[in-house]
């Protein structure tokens, strides 16, 4: 029904919003939980930041493309929240899945 509610929608302009679930996840469960299923366990490996920041450095510096840059590590080190709050207000969004139930369909 949100869909519908966002393509109908009048007002001129760009609309964003963030679709989500209502939970709160912290992305280390999340990707513990992706670790335990592809590998069976849910460990990681800490490595000190000063090494992270000069493998980083060195890819750079090599001009080798690499997934780990700066802006990665800092979406793994800030928090941040997707606030729903506006598609649930303005076109009715009322999650009903989340990330936990609904891993084995998304095939990982």
């Amino acid at each position: 029904m949100a869909i519908v509610n966002c393509m109908s929608k009048l007002e001129p302009g760009v609309h964003t919003y963030n679709i989500a679930d209502s939970y709160k996840y912290l992305l280390k469960d999340v990707f513990a939980e992706i670790g335990f299923l592809k590998r069976g366990h849910r460990n990681f490996v800490h490595v000190p930041m000063p090494i992270v920041n000069w493998i980083i450095g060195v890819t750079k510096l090599l001009g080798i493309k690499s997934v780990l840059t700066r802006q990665s590590i800092d979406y793994l080190n800030q928090d941040s929240v997707l606030n729903i709050d506006k598609a649930m207000n303005e076109l009715g969004y009322s999650p009903s899945r989340n990330f936990f139930n609904s891993i084995d369909e998304l095939g990982i």
